[in-house]
């Protein structure tokens, strides 16, 4: 998304020539709300579906700055906006009318932010729970792994300590078969 100086300015050129409150005001609503002024500007992806969270599930993002709700509170704060950059100076009853209607603007679109924010709530539950889900099934993975890997010290010593004394038999009987001889066996 173009940064607020950029949609200012364009805003500005497509309103240019307009001056009653009115003609501006639905021009500014009509620049945000065609797809030849704000959504022309828009440089964001598209929203996602079906992105795989855990195994078996799936979290649909259909959330860009190109919802009805951002578009009307945007255009709401452009109004507003507009007027701090000069916009009707000198005609302090068309910019107070002006700052009325943003005020306006912004108030009727609190709404659909609010049902947009819980809707992307409810999608950040989604995404934390298969978080929370995904993270204790690592661990648990994780322990399995290290109990199939890791030697149990008590068994290993059992196993040392036969191997020792066999590897000690096998070391006397090499010894003894060593002192036989012939002569040794005939005395």
């Amino acid at each position: 998304m173009p940064n607020a100086g950029t949609l200012l300015t364009a805003l500005e050129t497509a309103i240019a020539g307009l001056a009653a409150v009115d003609d501006i005001s639905n021009g500014i609503d009509d620049w945000f709300n065609g797809t030849a002024g704000y959504e022309a500007l828009y440089t964001g992806g598209q929203g996602r579906a079906g992105l795989t969270v855990a195994p078996g599930e799936t979290a649909s993002l259909p959330f860009t700055a190109l919802d009805p709700a951002i578009r009307t509170t945007l255009a709401g704060l452009a109004k507003a906006a507009l007027l701090d950059r000069g916009l009707l100076t000198g005609d302090h009853a068309s910019r107070s009318a002006l700052a009325l209607r943003a005020g306006e603007t912004l108030f009727s679109s609190s709404e659909a932010r609010t049902v947009l924010a819980g809707r992307i709530g409810t999608v950040e539950q989604q995404l934390f729970q298969a978080q929370s889900r995904n993270s204790a099934e690592k661990s648990a993975l994780a322990l399995t792994r290290n109990s199939l890997t890791e030697a149990d010290p008590y068994e290993a010593t059992v196993r040392l300590k036969d191997l020792e004394s066999r590897l000690d038999a096998f070391y006397t009987i090499t010894a003894r078969l060593s002192q036989l001889s012939l002569t040794g066996y005939l005395r």
